[in-house]
């Protein structure tokens, strides 16, 4: 990160009370409350990838996150569909990049995709692009009576710049994350933030105990990025985290759930989900307790939980309605939703994280790149070619085409080669923790009797079919556990064990 941004501070107000040595409450302007709310845009891959980078002191794992992102890392190029697939997501491309950029305390430093197009570009090629400077383009040109296919390394100019240009101006008073009249906030310990008037310090104190406010004691504090990634793991691990940001240093609890129990409303069945969008795979499970050791599965089944790398923690919220107890995520969405009333709460990521099957609400913005073709006819006819977001303006007229000494030869709309990140007919295995390998790595039952000690009768095999319901309660407990396969499909093996008995 750059060092003009690590020198940055932002003003922060504390009332604390001494004796507990405790923040009671937190007054900031909105570029502070920004940061906060900036927190539930930030793909979970990032928030890794962040804290891993940031933490001193042994590492505090999000669920099974952590344990995602470092399958990718540790993963070979030859898994992948194309590289670019790979750096997608190790560093998450979010639609809010822009907001990000224009933040006063810039925390996330991902860089802008860039997007190429065939080498040759010819007529047969003039219809994709790839996030990706290695891919080969299905042209090609005989070289020693063989075909050699030319690689997709031109790099189109000028869209970032065109996204910049077309960004969404906002109000004097706005933040960049949310809307709102309001100049100063109030934000209590465990994260309720609110506008800042008399009256609503006054109810707050109050409500927090503290009707005489002679013995609280106040500090002005400058805030820079070192403390924000220090406030972002507390948000996850801590019920205090304005406290064991600013006068611990460090979270004061650790994540220890190791499995959890679903709501009847997030457990159901694949047969009930929508035709052709269902995952199947086999499972390894200890049959004294019915834990899944691991699973053997296709691209599909990975495809689905890397895509949990790409999605904002607010998206993660809203696909699991909710139904999340962890830290003081529930907090700070209700109040950015209280703040806030006009936010979306429909899940969008960029075009390239579309894949086959898509289990969750997750909407793909499909960025065409459209392209003019022109002909220079005082240059022999050679061809120049635009690339744009927006359809091309066409010339009114035969006269214009001539002042311009141009003329339109075809507008093309190029559409994103990859779809998914891994390669198809690759197998993997995955464990209770989403450890995953491909699975020529690894040998399955015979490591299972090994690492586990387990007799090969105590393990049973069983086919999955999961659907939506089933991918929403394995997004839930990726965060919340460290045993997101049992906690999510246990459900499943007991009624299949229970039909078969009767």
């Amino acid at each position: 990160m750059a060092e003009s941004t690590k020198s940055k501070k932002l003003s922060v107000r504390l009332l604390i009370d001494e004796l507990k040595n405790k923040v009671v409450l937190a007054e900031s302007g909105k570029d502070f409350v920004d940061v906060l709310f900036s927190f539930l845009a930030l793909p979970m891959g990032t928030i890794v990838r962040l804290l891993e980078k940031h933490q001193k002191s042994p590492q505090v794992g999000i669920g099974c996150f952590n344990n995602l992102y470092k399958s990718v890392s540790e993963m070979d190029l030859e898994s992948f569909q194309t590289e670019a697939c790979k750096q997608v997501l190790l560093y998450p491309r979010s639609v809010n990049l822009e907001k990000f950029r224009n933040m006063k305390l810039k925390i996330d430093d991902t860089r802008a995709v860039k997007y190429f197009v065939c080498s040759g570009f010819k007529e047969s090629c003039r219809h994709h692009y790839s996030i990706s400077n290695t891919e080969e383009c299905e042209c090609g040109e005989i070289v020693d009576s063989k075909v050699v296919k030319r690689v997709m390394n031109r790099e189109i100019k000028g869209l970032e710049e065109e996204q910049v240009q077309g960004r969404i101006l906002r109000k004097d008073n706005d933040g960049v994350f949310f809307s709102c009249k309001a100049s100063s906030f109030i934000i209590t310990d465990d994260l309720k933030v609110e506008a800042s008037s008399m009256d609503n310090v006054l109810n707050t104190l109050r409500g927090l105990g503290y009707a005489d406010t002679s013995k609280l004691s106040e500090i002005l504090l400058h805030v820079g990025v070192s403390e924000v990634l220090t406030l972002l793991e507390c948000f996850f691990t801590s019920d205090l985290p304005l406290t064991d940001t600013f006068l611990k240093k460090q979270s004061s609890l650790q994540m220890i759930r190791s499995r959890i129990p679903l709501s009847p409303t997030l457990q159901g069945s694949g047969d009930g989900a929508v035709p052709g969008q269902t995952i199947t795979f086999k499972a390894f499970v200890r049959k004294p307790n019915i834990k899944i050791l691991c699973v053997e599965c296709g691209a599909d089944f990975i495809d689905l939980l890397f895509t949990f790398l790409a999605l904002p923690l607010e998206s993660v919220w809203n696909i699991s309605a909710g139904n999340i107890s962890l830290g003081c995520i529930g907090n700070l969405f209700r109040s950015f939703k209280r703040i806030d009333a006009s936010s979306s709460s429909k899940t969008k990521l960029p075009s390239f994280y579309s894949c086959p099957k898509q289990l969750l609400d997750v909407v793909t913005e499909q960025q065409e790149i459209y392209c003019s073709f022109k002909c220079v006819v005082e240059t022999n006819n050679e061809y120049d070619f635009k690339f744009t977001r927006k359809m091309p303006p066409r010339p009114n007229s035969l006269k214009e085409k001539n002042q311009n000494m141009f003329f339109t030869n075809k507008t093309s709309v190029l559409y994103l080669t990859s779809f998914g990140f891994m390669k198809q007919n690759t197998r993997f295995l995955v464990t209770d923790d989403l450890v995953i390998k491909p699975k020529n790595l690894v040998s399955n039952i015979s490591l299972l009797k090994l690492n586990m000690h387990l007799d090969k009768e105590d393990v049973e095999e069983h086919v999955i079919t999961i659907g939506k319901l089933e991918a929403i309660s394995l997004l839930r407990a990726s965060l919340m556990t460290s045993s997101a396969l049992t906690s999510s499909f246990w459900s499943l093996i007991s009624k299949k064990a229970k039909a078969e008995t009767q």
